[in-house]
């Protein structure tokens, strides 16, 4: 960070600020503190990437002790997640910086799915070693939830995928519903007996048909 220093960690602890910026330029007004420290690095040749980046690798005692507050899952989450989410409001409000930022969490994503696992034996079965317990409902139900929990991320991601297809299904339906005056249940099917009017028959497939029928 400090070009007249050994390095950013050669004396991290003692981050004092220039007492020329800590003083008020005026009476009536103090110069905020993020634009003060943003002064500080600038006297200092660097900037505030370095500074996060030097603070987040430091290896001084007194530094981890303090930054161990961001991986706290009781103490500090919170404010982690909020810093995660202030730098996606930040990148994401320029289109081709959006696309780099989708590409990094897709990055990310790609190694959490290769990281979950299904239990061992549980996507290919040998017929040869069935028994009649194989099918009783308590074990298929304990497969299943082994599986789910075993790639519980690429699951969730699939589920909501689905239910966020069926939900736009389902508004769709309803509006549709509400111009032609059929009537429709809370889960968009027709409540008459199953006609199709002329115009309904001349509507795309995704809509007349829920996403929650398909086969996957």
């Amino acid at each position: 960070m400090d070009s007249g220093t050994n390095g950013p960690d050669s004396n991290p602890i003692n981050f004092n600020l220039d007492p020329s910026i800590l003083r008020a330029s005026t009476p009536q007004r103090r110069v905020p503190l993020v634009e003060r420290v943003c002064q500080y690095l600038d006297k200092q040749n660097s900037d505030t990437k370095s500074f996060i980046l030097a603070y987040l690798h430091s290896t001084n005692e007194k530094i981890v002790r303090q930054k161990k507050q961001w991986a706290s899952v009781t103490k500090g989450w919170k404010s982690t997640e909020a810093v995660l989410d202030g730098i996606a409001d930040l990148v994401n409000q320029k289109p081709e910086c959006q696309a780099k930022w989708n590409d990094w969490v897709l990055k990310k994503a790609k190694i959490i799915v290769a990281q979950q696992l299904p239990p061992p034996g549980s996507l290919y079965i040998n017929v040869n070693k069935l028994d009649t317990t194989f099918f009783e409902h308590d074990k298929a139900v304990k497969r299943e939830e082994d599986i789910v929990q075993s790639i519980n991320f690429l699951h969730q991601l699939i589920t909501s995928k689905l239910k966020h297809e069926h939900q736009a299904w389902k508004v769709k339906r309803k509006h549709r519903a509400e111009q032609t005056g059929v009537d429709v249940d809370s889960n968009g099917s027709d409540l008459d007996s199953g006609l199709q009017s002329p115009s309904e028959t001349s509507e795309d497939d995704e809509v007349k048909e829920s996403p929650s029928s398909y086969v996957y």
